[in-house]
């Protein structure tokens, strides 16, 4: 108990003074306070799930030196949830952290819909979401509030023509997707970092607590590894003044 509450106070000081540096970018205040509570809880996470997060945050490292906009692509099988809170976050970690060339895109092996539970969930943690009509489709406008960019969010297949076809990399967010879909067109690497699926409480009394606990496992992973590129960005920075 004790080396979990050191290792959480102690991720928790560097992340305050990362985002301090980092000029922490300025959200809605519950999504701006959500974000911040975020960066407090890497001591949470085990040091497994590390070090696949570290191998996702040295790939966007490389990538921001490759290329203008860095776009890795989150697929799980229906594109309803999991990846979309995996893009919804990873942008929003990347504007808190002050690196805006990061552009986060999601899909599926099949289109379905933006689920209704993984919206609410999302509300709750403070992002705003309009609705709109994408070629017939549900669809939503999600916006961060005060400052942040604007993403049009709807269900579709990995290979739909607004994703990328060319440098960018695939995150597998789901073991069904990940095992359904081993070769993904055009990118240039491929990781693996499966969430369970909050679906299966669908329609039961718990199914609330389900959708916000993967909502906020999905934030957390995603602003360590954005903090990790930050870190990442600083060193080398700090090196090159030498």
């Amino acid at each position: 108990m004790k080396k979990i509450f050191k290792k959480t106070v102690i991720f928790s000081l560097i992340t305050v003074l990362m985002c301090e540096v980092a000029g922490a970018q300025k959200f809605n205040k519950k999504l701006q306070k959500y974000s911040e509570s975020s960066v407090t809880e890497f001591g949470l996470i085990s040091s497994d799930r590390i070090q696949l997060l570290n191998e996702i945050a040295g790939q966007l490292t490389v990538d921001l030196k490759k290329y203008k906009e860095v776009q890795p692509l989150f697929i799980c099988t229906h594109n309803s949830r999991r990846s979309h809170m995996a893009q919804l976050w990873l942008q929003t970690a990347s504007e808190f952290f002050g690196i805006s060339s990061i552009k986060p895109y999601s899909g599926g092996t099949e289109a379905t819909v933006f689920n209704k539970n993984a919206v609410e969930a999302l509300k709750r943690a403070g992002f705003t979401f309009s609705q709109v009509d994408v070629e017939g489709q549900l669809g939503f406008i999600v916006s961060k509030g005060e400052s942040g960019e604007e993403r049009l969010m709807f269900s579709k297949k990995f290979d739909d023509k607004v994703n990328p076809k060319k440098n960018f990399f695939a995150i597998m967010v789901c073991s069904e997707a990940d095992e359904s879909c081993p070769l993904i067109p055009g990118a240039d690497k491929r990781f693996s970092l499966p969430y369970d699926d909050p679906r299966y409480f669908d329609n039961t009394p718990s199914y609330e607590i389900k959708y916000d606990e993967t909502c906020r496992l999905i934030s957390r992973e995603m602003f360590y590894i954005m903090s990790e590129v930050k870190k990442q960005l600083n060193t080398e920075t700090e090196t090159r003044k030498r």
